[in-house]
Formats: structure tokens, sequence, C-alpha cells
């Protein structure tokens, strides 16, 4: 099976259990889940990584960036950045992290709500798209905000980017010891989510390789290990 189709696969599970949990605890984790299941098939797009033509992955990168919440373009602009310069003064995504977790909570809402204005200053070939894009945003966003399960989605995902330079740039960079252990443990077993954590290494040595390979990677060089 591609990446793409696994990454797809994945993504329907977590709408079907998003759309029929009668609880709002259950639809919280659905909308996490959705999440960062599209979290993770829009970063595979970013860096061309599940083998699409050009065009396609364009498309990719516009559509699951909207139903993230962002411009894709922008996103992918300040990504490439950061795998040229982590944690420089330059880097959108990892510069507030730098001086640990409470510097990267407070920069949070400054580096999304920033996001539009910096993909504009350093991508202005790509203005009329990002601005499409945001305006995509605007347009899903507030048509989800009509259903109870929508508003939390959008909940859920503001947060989460609100967030992002703690749980996205910090910690995969500098996973205290508890997290890593047990990132290490869901992993071994199947889990894709904790990837995020301990494959990041791998990753930045690798950044053409999608979530699903560098997984199989990371797998077989612990049982080398071991």
């Amino acid at each position: 099976m591609s990446p793409l189709a696994r990454h797809v696969l994945q993504i329907l599970l977590y709408l079907l259990l998003w759309g029929v949990s009668p609880r709002i605890e259950l639809q919280a984790i659905a909308s996490g889940l959705i999440f960062f299941a599209l979290f993770s098939l829009f970063h595979d797009a970013l860096h061309g990584a599940l083998g699409l033509s050009r065009r396609a992955n364009e498309l990719l990168v516009s559509g699951s960036g909207v139903v993230l919440g962002i411009s894709g373009h922008a996103a992918r602009r300040a990504h490439l950045r950061h795998h040229a310069r982590p944690f420089a003064d330059d880097d959108p995504e990892g510069h507030a992290a730098k001086e640990g977790p409470w510097a990267a909570l407070r920069a949070g809402p400054s580096v999304y709500l920033g996001l539009k204005a910096w993909g504009l200053l350093h991508a202005p070939h790509e203005r009329a798209l990002q601005l499409r894009e945001w305006r995509a945003v605007a347009v899903l966003f507030g048509g989800l905000a009509v259903f109870p399960a929508g508003r939390l989605y959008v909940l859920t995902a503001l947060v989460l980017h609100m967030t992002m330079p703690a749980w996205a740039a910090l910690l995969p960079h500098q996973p205290p010891r508890p997290l890593l252990a047990l990132t290490t443990a869901l992993a071994r077993v199947g889990f894709l989510l904790p990837a995020l954590f301990v494959t990041h290494t791998l990753h930045h040595e690798h950044p053409k390789l999608d979530t699903f390979t560098l997984v199989r990677r990371w797998r077989d060089t612990v049982r080398a290990s071991s």
C-alpha cells in the first residue's frame, strides 16, 4: 500500500470516529487525531515524499494545509527554512523554542498569527496562491463552526497551532526522557503519532522519506541495536 493510501485510510478512520462519537470527550479525541493525521500527510507533502507528480503534490499541499487551518505554501516556506537553519534567529518555526518551553508557549500565538505576513514577505511570487489558501481557511472554518462537532475541530486546530512551537519544534528536538520513553514504547507497537518524536533526527537526515518509511527504518535500527 502506498504512503498516500495509508495516510488517507488513517484520516478516514478518525473522521468516522469524529462523526459517530456520541460524547464530546470522544469527539475531542477524534478531532486531535484528525489534526495529527492530516499534519503527518501535510508534512510528507511539504517534502515531496509521497511520490506524486508536481501538480498533484502542490494541490495536496494546498488542500491539506487548508483543512489544518493554514496556507500550505506559506507553511512550506517556513518549514524548509527550519530545515536549513534549525533554531536560528531566522527560523520561523524554531527560534521561539530555543529559549525553552515557556518561551515556546508564549510565542505560539504570534507564530501562528504571523505566518500569513511571513509567507507573503518571503515568497512574494506565491502571493495570490497564499491569499487564496487563507481565504479557503476562513470559509472552511467558518462553515465548520456552524456545527458542534465542527466547532470542536476548529477549536482543537487553533489550540494546536497556538502551541505548535512547543510540541512540533521544541519537544521533537529536545524530548524529556519520560516523553521519549513513552513515545518509543508506543511507536514500537505500531502507533504512528509518536513518530514525530522518535524519528525526528532521522527525518532531518532524510527529509525526502515519508513518515511510514521513517518509522520502519527506525524500528529496524532499534531491533538491530537490541
